[in-house]
């Protein structure tokens, strides 16, 4: 009672498994090259233990001095404007 289908499906099972396999071998052995590296060149991991401080939002007072920021569109309709 074997079909194409069983066949099929083995074979995509097989297949998968090398994948993972494969794929998961790559994985580990990357991870030895780049921790020998490490130690060849004397780089540690640094933790981060500072938090980094972010930029605060601009205050209405700053909104209103600053004449870059534009609120409201042009008076004159862009689409009109042929040069």
């Amino acid at each position: 009672n074997v079909t194409a289908k069983h066949i099929v499906i083995f074979i995509a099972v097989v297949a998968l498994l090398c994948a993972l396999l494969i794929g998961g071998e790559a994985g580990v052995g990357y991870f030895r090259y780049r921790n020998e590296m490490n130690k060849i060149n004397g780089v540690k991991k640094e933790k981060k233990d500072k938090k980094e401080e972010g930029l605060d939002a601009p205050s209405e007072e700053d909104l209103e001095k600053d004449k870059l920021i534009i609120d409201e569109p042009d008076a004159k309709d862009q689409d009109s404007i042929v040069v």
